[in-house]
C-alpha cells in the first residue's frame, strides 16, 4: 500500500496527479515538457506502484487547493532528481 499523502514529495504528488488524470490528459499536459523531466516523472510513477483511490483523491484535492485557493503543495520539496519520500 502507498504511503499516506502527506509523506509524498512534490514530484510524487505530481506523478499521482498525472496517474489520476489518465494517460491521454497526462500526455497532453506533458507535451511540451523536456525529455529529462518526463523520464523523472515516469520513474516516480513506476516507483509508486499501485496508488489507492483515496490517495489519488487526497492529492487531487490538494492540487485543487493549490490552483483555486493559492495554497502551496505540502510535502518536502525535492528536486526532480531525487526519488525517495522522507520516512513517515
Amino acid at each position: 500500500m502507498a504511503s499516506p499523502p502527506h509523506n509524498f514529495t512534490r514530484l510524487q504528488k505530481m506523478a499521482i496527479f498525472l496517474i489520476a488524470l489518465g494517460k491521454e490528459k497526462a500526455r497532453e499536459i506533458l507535451a511540451e515538457v523536456d525529455l529529462e523531466t518526463i523520464e523523472k516523472i515516469n520513474t516516480a510513477i513506476a516507483e509508486l506502484g499501485p496508488v489507492p483511490a483515496e490517495v489519488k483523491a487526497t492529492v487531487m484535492i490538494e492540487f485543487g487547493d493549490f490552483f483555486f485557493k493559492d495554497k502551496p503543495l505540502s510535502g518536502k520539496f525535492m528536486d526532480l532528481g531525487e526519488k525517495k519520500a522522507p520516512p513517515p
